[in-house]
């Protein structure tokens, strides 16, 4: 009985990780598509509450100065998650036409919020 428990359970964990892996990248995207389509207010919401006051300068200008302009690579899109955040990260072109890895970068809070966004060189 114990063994078919901790199976159930396990079962339930993985099922979680991967609701997680596809909810986060589908975020990364919805919000990036927000911040795309200037809607800074809108991509507030996706931050967790403790930085949404630092994202809201100018009502979100600071977003769209930060974060606009990416248009994600899907098929390059990779998420790892734990039972406390998400990790997605995917390739994007800069205003150069350079190849960049962007990566959001969730935390788990009954929901998933944004809690960071970095971009590095390929």
């Amino acid at each position: 009985m114990k063994k078919e428990i901790l199976i159930s359970c396990l079962s339930l964990l993985s099922a979680n990780s991967y609701a997680a892996k596809g909810d986060a990248a589908e975020l990364a995207i919805k919000f990036q598509q927000t911040v795309n389509q200037g809607n800074y207010v809108d991509a507030i919401r996706y931050w967790e509450s403790s930085k949404q006051d630092e994202m809201s300068v100018n009502d979100g200008q600071l977003i769209g100065t930060l974060f606009s302009g990416v248009s994600l690579q899907k098929d390059t899109i990779d998420t790892h998650c734990s039972n406390k955040n998400c990790m997605v990260s995917a390739q994007h072109k800069d205003d150069a036409g350079k190849t960049r890895k962007i990566t959001y970068t969730f935390v788990m809070n009954g929901s998933l919020f944004l809690s960071n966004i970095q971009t590095t060189g390929s």
